[in-house]
């Protein structure tokens, strides 16, 4: 008969002894402990779990999961909310993919317009019975397209051709452009053979005839052409000549000369007086002769008002100026007179000359000035005189070291003078200070000296002027 035994019940610990049949001993009955059946079923004595795997506890009633991808480096698995036409984004979340709806309108080229793609009706792809085709321009709004093919200096190339052909068709433009011009094409095909194109001065091209064998046109009276050699005069134009062809191709006429008209002419100068006279072989010229000489002018120049380069006179802060500069008679000659050109301004003008030069001094032998207020634009003369106002001309010698000294005063309205301001400027050829010189004897209050020496020891080397005036001496 059956026994039935009733045990106490208790939580089970490694250590506590079960009864098992050992299949390796005939099956005999056995006691094991608990440990040694958990290490024969390869029982998971604890669980460590690490991100994106969470795991509730470590033993016992465990349960497993993971966490969703949240972005920048963290793992995890694909978060809910997805749908074809989004994607994961790398914060965490999901995303609609930009540009996913191309720009309007049906065909046109994408191209980016910010922060998306667009289209544009003047750019747009066709592929009509397999034929690829690109046209660029709005023909709806008449708008025109344009291709740009920029380059550097050597051109911009449009090529046609390649693929199996191997070979290219090349448009390239002109090199090195220095302005843009534009080639117009006809409005219609050249309609005809032997054809060329012609262009007018804003670039429309235009179709034109061209023979196949050019035919030079004969020349006329108004239009150009070819004109004929071996011209033959008729009896009624004897001196008309034939044109030839030297070896280069240059016209020319040949005309025979032979002087079978000659007439020799007897010159003779009888007489003082009355008109010449002419037989047919004698020209008689009488000697005419004059009580009265012609006048003679003769003189020397610093250089002349024509080769003048700029207007030259007191500045506003010195309203006089006195220019001293060194020069040399090139000529014999006898000096009364000198002009100059004024531009503005009655104030008056002195010029003397001086015998010597600026570093030995010298003597005066020309002096004159003009009264003030009388002066006018234009030419102005000024007639050397003596202190009395009675001319007093000097004659001076080829080679005599002269001293040349222009002097401007300006209490009314100023003067300037032709000149130049950029010769020179050294101590040893030109001086200046800032005094108004007149000859003495003429109306001045407070006339400084004039002697040369004197007038030099007022400048210093310091003193040195590019400024000159230009002055015409001479004897009337």
């Amino acid at each position: 008969m059956a026994i039935i035994y009733t045990y106490p019940t208790k939580n089970a610990t490694a250590s506590d002894k079960i009864l098992i049949s050992d299949s390796e001993d005939e099956l005999k009955t056995k006691q094991a402990p608990v440990s040694s059946i958990k290490d024969a079923i390869d029982v998971v004595d604890s669980i460590t779990a690490t991100s994106p795997i969470i795991a509730s506890s470590l033993t016992g009633n465990v349960n497993i999961s993971s966490t969703p991808y949240s972005g920048g480096n963290n793992v995890g698995h694909v978060p809910i909310g997805g749908t074809n036409s989004t994607f994961l984004k790398g914060d965490g979340t999901w995303g609609s993919s930009p540009g996913v709806t191309p720009g309007a309108p049906l065909n046109s080229i994408q191209f980016n317009s910010g922060s998306s793609f667009a289209g544009d009706p003047g750019f747009i792809f066709t592929n009509t019975f397999g034929v690829p085709k690109l046209t660029i321009g709005e023909t709806s709004d008449d708008q025109g397209g344009m291709i740009e093919i920029q380059s550097d200096e050597n051109g911009g190339v449009l090529r046609i051709g390649g693929g199996s052909q191997m070979y290219y068709t090349s448009i390239k433009g002109s090199e090195n452009d220095t302005a843009s011009y534009d080639i117009i094409l006809p409005t219609a095909g050249p309609g005809g053979n032997n054809k060329i194109l012609q262009s007018d001065s804003t670039g429309q091209l235009y179709w034109i005839n061209s023979p196949s064998t050019y035919v030079l046109p004969a020349a006329t009276q108004l239009n150009l052409g070819g004109v004929k050699t071996g011209y033959v005069p008729p009896g009624s134009a004897p001196r008309n000549y034939a044109l030839s062809i030297d070896s280069q191709g240059n016209a020319f006429a040949n005309v025979p000369w032979t002087d079978n008209n000659t007439t020799d002419i007897t010159l003779t100068t009888t007489g003082t007086s009355g008109a010449s006279t002419w037989n047919g072989t004698t020209l008689n010229i009488p000697q005419y002769s004059s009580s009265t000489p012609a006048v003679a002018l003769e003189g020397f120049n610093t250089f002349t008002i024509y080769d003048s380069t700029e207007i030259v006179g007191p500045s506003e802060g010195d309203p006089k100026l006195t220019v001293i500069r060194q020069s040399v008679c090139d000529r014999d000659c006898e000096i009364s007179n000198v002009d100059f050109f004024r531009f503005v301004g009655s104030d008056p003008v002195s010029v003397f000359v001086y015998l010597g030069s600026i570093v030995a001094g010298g003597t005066l032998v020309l002096s004159g000035s003009q009264s003030g207020g009388a002066a006018l634009p234009g030419v102005n003369t000024i007639v050397f005189t003596n202190s009395e106002g009675e001319p007093t001309p000097h004659t001076f010698t080829a080679g005599d070291d002269i001293v040349v000294v222009v002097s401007f005063g300006s209490s009314v309205d100023g003067v300037t003078l032709a000149g130049s301001k950029t010769l020179i400027s050294d101590p040893l050829i030109s001086r200046f200070n800032n005094d108004f010189l007149v000859p003495v004897g003429l109306p001045n209050p407070n006339p400084p000296d004039i002697d040369l020496g004197t007038m030099l020891n007022e400048t210093s080397a310091g003193d040195p002027t590019n400024v000159g005036v230009a002055l015409h001496f001479y004897k009337k």
